[in-house]
Formats: C-alpha cells, structure tokens, sequence
C-alpha cells in the first residue's frame, strides 16, 4: 500500500494559526506523517523511532480557516514506510 490515511471532521470557531501535536508509536526511524485539507498539505509531522512505545511528536503549527473542513492525517506518498500507529492526536489554536 503506498499511503495510509485517516480523516477527521473538524468544527473550528475562528480562522487562524493552530498547532497539532500526535501521539504515535514507530518502529522505524526518519518517519512522518502529513496533515492535509483535501489536496493540501499543511504541515509535515516527523515522528520518531519510539521502539513501538507511545510518544508525543513535538508541536507543528499551520494556519486553517473557520468552519467545518476534514482533516486527513496520511503517510507521505513520496516514501512510504511501515510501522508507524497513531494512538491520538491534539489541535488547538495558537496566537
């Protein structure tokens, strides 16, 4: 399979910068997963080798307009790797 996605409908109730942070667990090293709206991707999450134990990445911040969007949360589909699980994920707002 040479991508992996999940998507998540989201009600936002301002336009504006937000951070999300993941909790994964992986197996191999130099991994990442995207964040995307539709064709977009917004942000680039490294995910670490964890050694199969839950970890949070570190936060990555993009900018999102106010309303109902769905947000796909993918491997790359220049590189695919095997192994990476994503247990949750956080977004907020910042700014």
């Amino acid at each position: 399979m040479k991508s992996q996605w999940a998507e998540y409908v989201v009600d936002l109730p301002a336009a504006g910068d937000y951070e999300v942070v993941l909790q994964a667990a992986c197996i191999n090293d130099s991994q990442a997963l995207e964040v995307c709206a539709g064709e977009t991707v917004l942000a680039t999450v490294p995910i670490p080798l964890t050694h199969g134990l839950w970890q949070e990445t570190a936060p990555v911040r993009f900018t999102l307009p106010a309303g109902v969007q769905t947000l796909r949360v993918q491997t790359p589909t220049t590189e695919h790797k095997r192994g990476i699980s994503l247990k949750w994920f956080e977004l907020w707002p910042k700014g």
